[in-house]
C-alpha cells in the first residue's frame, strides 16, 4: 500500500500490512502473495476503510493503523505458478513475477457487506457477509477465458446486486474485449462488449443515470446509452 501522509504537517506513516520486500525466492516462500500491481481500494461507504488484495484481502477501518484479513486464499492457489522465477545463472524474484494473487477489488455503494474480489488466474469472489463466507462466481461467467485476469470489478451505484468485470487476456496474445455484467450477485452474467475494440481495462456507471455505461479499453473510450 506504501504510505498515509498528511499534507499540511508533511507527515508520513508506512501502513503496509505486510514485509514490503519479496523473499528472494518463488512465490511459494511467502506468507502473502502480492500481484507487483496490488490493488488498494478505498470504501465508498466509509473513509477509513480501505481495502488491500494479496493472496487474502486485508482490510484497515482505521486509516492502516491496523489490519484485518476478511478472507482465505481467494486465487486458486496453484503451486506450480509459484515457484522462483528465472536462472539459471541468476534468479529474478521481484514479486513482478508472483502469480495467484488478487488484482481487483470493489465494495458496493449500497451495501459495504457485499464486497467483490477477482484475481489473475481466473476466481471471481464474492462476500455479501463482510468477508465471513466467499463464493467464487468465475465459472458462472460464459465466454470468459480460461485462467481470466479479472482486471476490474465495477459495483453498482444503484444496486447492490449489480456489477461490472473486466477481463484483460493480453498477456496470452488474446487482444479480445471482454465485459461482463451480472445483477443477481454473480449467480448469472451477460456479455456487454458489443461494439468495444481492444482489450478492456475498465468499465463505469453513470453515478446518476444507471443505464448509461461508460467503458475504457487499450484503443477508446466508448459509451453504451
Amino acid at each position: 500500500v506504501g504510505d498515509r501522509i498528511k499534507v499540511d504537517p508533511r507527515e508520513e506513516r508506512y501502513i503496509q500490512p505486510y514485509p514490503p520486500g519479496p523473499a528472494n525466492g518463488g512465490a511459494d516462500l511467502e506468507q502473502y502473495r502480492f500481484n507487483w500491481n496490488s490493488p488498494v481500494h478505498m470504501s465508498p461507504t466509509h473513509p477509513d476503510v480501505v481495502y488491500y488484495g494479496g493472496s487474502v484481502l486485508f482490510r484497515t477501518k482505521d486509516g492502516g493503523t491496523t489490519w484485518d484479513i476478511i478472507s482465505p486464499d481467494l486465487s486458486t492457489n496453484d503451486k506450480s505458478k509459484q515457484r522462483s522465477s528465472g536462472g539459471p545463472i541468476s534468479i529474478d524474484n521481484t514479486r513482478a513475477e508472483y502469480h495467484c494473487t488478487i488484482i481487483s477489488i470493489a465494495e458496493s455503494p449500497k451495501d459495504s457487506s457485499v464486497i467483490w474480489a477477482g484475481t489473475d488466474d481466473g476466481n471471481l469472489q464474492i462476500t455479501r457477509d463482510g468477508g465471513k463466507s466467499w463464493t467464487n462466481v468465475a465459472p458462472n461467467i460464459t465466454g470468459a477465458p480460461k485462467f481470466s485476469w479479472f482486471s476490474s470489478i465495477s459495483a453498482s451505484n444503484a444496486d447492490a446486486g449489480t456489477a461490472y468485470v473486466t477481463v484483460d487476456q493480453h498477456r496470452l496474445d488474446d487482444f479480445g474485449s471482454y465485459v461482463f455484467a451480472t445483477r443477481d450477485y454473480g449467480k448469472t452474467w451477460q456479455p456487454i462488449s458489443n461494439g468495444l475494440t481492444g482489450y478492456a481495462h475498465k468499465v463505469l456507471e453513470d453515478p446518476r443515470e444507471p443505464s448509461l455505461l461508460y467503458a475504457g479499453t487499450e484503443l477508446g473510450v466508448f459509451t453504451s446509452f
